[in-house]
């Protein structure tokens, strides 16, 4: 009952307006949109906030056009996520993206590192040995995107890859001959995290006089590549928000705007729209960001992968320790049946422990494979399930404490039966607890 009520909102904002009462029938389209938001209704959704923002873009200011776009670029990333081609093109044509595929020259590879047989030779080009049609699949995405001025998103495990795809897209675009530049967010410390991103104005308080710029004004003209993009606190986000929309950035400690051209590429290990729905990620920013969204499979689900990977990666690590080095059949099936919670980058560590270890012309058994040890559900699962509660439970008490003291971290700590502030702070991290959970400022 609750979904047809939300759904007549749709009906109801239509027909207001062909009577000519457009307040209403915004006001019935806005009622709409937050009930079926709440009830998770997408495709409704989706058709509400395509028809409100097509109707605010028609005949509105500029603040109404602001909130068109808004609506326009929500609706894009639903319908992508329900692959529902129609409606994304759209959506793009009202918002003036061009997806016109480039055909830009092919990156070229070292020809003393050949290809391994099997391997996609079009991946391979970009550094990617693989033999997956996943895989295959995202590169022609990049491919079809390549002239395009939206933003990429991509997610996937640690290890998996994601900056190859990163360098992959700035070769394939008409960017390939600028700069491409990388930003590490999660190794960014907070107090410096506006500067390292868009400069900082150096005045007497630092004991310099000039300017810094940051990595932004670095990448002008070309691309800039955001590994841990979730990791970004709330004052970064609104900034890089409005890089994305106006191409505009105010230096830290500055008054005036600099004007860049940087096409964003953005990574994450983490779930974004799971951050988006705790309040820890900005929906607006979010919905910029996966203009293009590609999501890589990890290694433990290409069993294919990991023998062509593995192969490739073991005679590169024999040639330069200058042995021949081969594995039996029982090892090969241990490498397949392995979980590699580290991806390729697991992948190559074993290859290259495998090498150094091994003697000329030695045959490497399964016993000989050092791995992490799989998780067993009865054993260090269950045990990591329970801590997973227990941390849980302990997250909300430490939240509960910041909150009812304002987020004053020596007064919680304190009511938390004495607890040190350096103990307090360690958990805080430990637990992922951010500023924006208990209502203090990042820069507080």
């Amino acid at each position: 009952d609750r979904f047809e009520e939300a759904s007549t909102h749709r009906v109801m904002a239509m027909a207001h307006h062909l009577l000519g009462h457009r307040e209403k029938a915004l006001r019935q389209a806005q009622e709409g949109v937050s009930l079926l938001r709440k009830l998770e209704a997408v495709y409704e959704l989706t058709r509400l906030l395509v028809w409100l923002g097509e109707t605010l873009l028609a005949g509105g200011d500029a603040e109404e056009r602001r909130a068109a776009r808004d609506h326009l670029w929500e609706a894009r990333s639903h319908a992508m996520s329900m692959r529902l081609d129609g409606w994304v093109e759209r959506i793009e044509k009202v918002l003036g993206v061009d997806l016109r595929p480039a055909a830009p020259a092919p990156a070229r590879r070292n020809a003393a590192d050949p290809m391994p047989e099997g391997a996609d030779p079009d991946c391979f080009r970009f550094g990617m040995v693989t033999q997956d049609a996943r895989v295959r699949e995202l590169l022609r995405v990049l491919e079809r995107a390549s002239l395009s001025r939206l933003p990429i998103l991509i997610l996937g495990e640690s290890g998996v890859g994601k900056e190859l795809l990163a360098r992959a897209a700035h070769a394939l675009s008409d960017r390939r001959g600028e700069i491409f530049v990388v930003g590490h967010c999660a190794a960014l410390p907070e107090g410096q995290l506006d500067a390292d991103l868009f400069g900082e104005e150096l005045g007497e308080v630092s004991g310099h006089r000039g300017s810094r710029p940051g990595l932004f004004e670095a990448a002008n003209r070309g691309v800039i590549f955001l590994d841990e993009v979730s990791e970004l606190l709330t004052s970064a986000q609104a900034k890089l928000l409005r890089v994305i929309e106006t191409g505009e950035l105010r230096r830290l400690g500055g008054t005036g705007l600099t004007q860049v051209d940087v096409r964003v590429i953005a990574a994450s290990t983490r779930d974004v729209a799971a951050l988006v729905r705790r309040g820890l990620f900005r929906d607006d920013l979010y919905y910029r960001l996966n203009g293009i969204r590609l999501e890589v499979p990890p290694l433990r689900e290409r069993p294919d992968d990991v023998l062509l990977i593995g192969q490739y990666l073991l005679d590169r690590a024999s040639a330069a320790a200058g042995k021949r080095v081969r594995l039996t059949p029982d090892a090969w099936k241990l490498l397949t049946t392995h979980s590699w919670p580290g991806n390729v980058r697991e992948l190559r560590n074993v290859m290259d422990r495998v090498a150094a270890l091994a003697t000329d012309g030695e045959e490497i058994d399964a016993a000989a494979i050092q791995l992490q040890p799989a998780t067993r559900p009865g054993s260090r699962g269950g045990a990591r399930r329970a801590a997973t509660r227990a941390g849980s439970a302990e997250r909300e008490v430490i939240l509960h404490a910041l909150r009812s003291h304002g987020g004053n971290q020596s007064e919680a700590a304190r009511s938390l039966g004495g607890m040190k502030r350096t103990t307090l702070l360690y958990k805080i991290k430990k637990l992922d607890i951010r500023p924006e959970e208990y209502g203090r400022s990042p820069e507080a």
